[in-house]
């Protein structure tokens, strides 16, 4: 990646069509600094979507084993990278490096779903087959109010129902056959079998079925929760754009923690039922309830609401009150 970041460096500038960037998954460092030490400007930060999959999911299988906390949560929010060498369970050893202090936020890529998370499942089933419908309002207010470079994975903004299966069209039926009896065999470990419940059938990549099921249903955007869930990242897309402390990839200005009731003797920081979390963005806020019922999250003087996914949400001076499987956003103002 060296020489392509040494030919894209002379002409870009931030926000340009010319910037180059590097997929985290297979490197145990940062691959960025001021210009290096490989040249990119950006950066896949796959940790940021484990550390929310695996909080709203409760996956803990595969490489997801080390995520799932409130403590992890806020890793990821303020440092992009939770495995930055430290232990990294599901590779036996320890993994990463932290990213430079001062470093944009903005030069990481982070996602609640995209083709590799999802196609690379044994079914390629979305997040919306797992979450209820506030679960994705959740996960959206989270990625789209972080302090990092969001990309929306195409129908997620809608919690589209169909999957997102690997599929291939190898002319080779050699090369066709090794690829459908690899993934068949890669499936057969690192806890697929608990997760779905049973024994599963992983779809044939060379079959054209496979490649059928992934079209998406575009019709379903416009009816009922998935048209709710779009207007949601309308609005998230918006406050981004508004906000100027939503906006900033200052990851100095980050802060997350569990308000309300917190696990006794957890020193994780993992929430309770009762507790909600706060994504601290500057004087800005994102408030969220995992829990089935309502909580009263205690804030700080001079925020309204921005945004809210249910509309029971209250403000009533420093307390909030949050709806259970909800999510709330919050600026400085009267």
């Amino acid at each position: 990646m060296t020489p392509l970041g040494e030919q894209v460096r002379p002409g870009w500038k931030p926000g340009s069509a010319s910037e180059s960037g590097s997929d985290a998954a297979g490197h145990g460092t940062a691959e960025l600094d001021a210009y290096g030490p490989r040249g990119m400007t950006a950066q896949w930060a796959d940790d940021v979507h484990h550390a929310i999959h695996a909080l709203l999911t409760g996956e803990r299988h595969g490489y997801y084993v080390d995520f799932g906390s409130v403590e992890v949560l806020r890793k990821a929010m303020t440092g992009a990278f939770v495995h930055d060498g430290s232990w990294s369970t599901f590779r036996g050893r320890a993994w990463g490096a932290p990213v430079p202090p001062g470093t944009d936020g903005h030069r990481f890529v982070v996602c609640a779903s995209n083709h590799d998370q999802v196609g690379n499942r044994a079914l390629g089933d979305r997040p919306a087959a797992r979450l209820d419908v506030g679960g994705l309002a959740i996960e959206a207010a989270l990625v789209l109010c972080s302090p990092f470079t969001p990309m929306i994975f195409m129908g997620e903004e809608w919690g589209a129902s169909t999957p997102w299966q690997y599929f291939t069209d190898h002319q080779d039926p050699e090369l066709g056959e090794a690829v459908r009896v690899g993934r068949t065999r890669e499936f057969g470990g690192h806890g697929w079998t608990e997760l779905y419940g049973g024994p599963i059938e992983v779809p044939n990549p060379q079959d054209p079925s496979t490649r059928d099921a992934s079209v998406l249903d575009r019709a379903e955007a416009a009816n009922g929760d998935h048209a709710r869930l779009r207007d949601w990242y309308r609005t998230l897309v918006a406050l981004r754009r508004s906000v100027p402390d939503i906006a900033s990839g200052d990851l100095g200005a980050v802060r997350v923690e569990a308000v309300g009731a917190v696990s006794a003797g957890d020193e994780s920081g993992a929430a309770d039922a009762s507790a909600a979390i706060v994504l601290h963005r500057g004087a800005a806020g994102v408030v969220l309830n995992l829990g089935a019922d309502p909580v009263e999250a205690p804030l700080t003087e001079g925020l309204r609401v921005a945004a809210a996914w249910d509309d029971a949400t209250t403000l009533d001076g420093t307390a909030l009150h949050l709806p259970g499987r909800s999510v709330a956003v919050l600026v400085p103002g009267a």
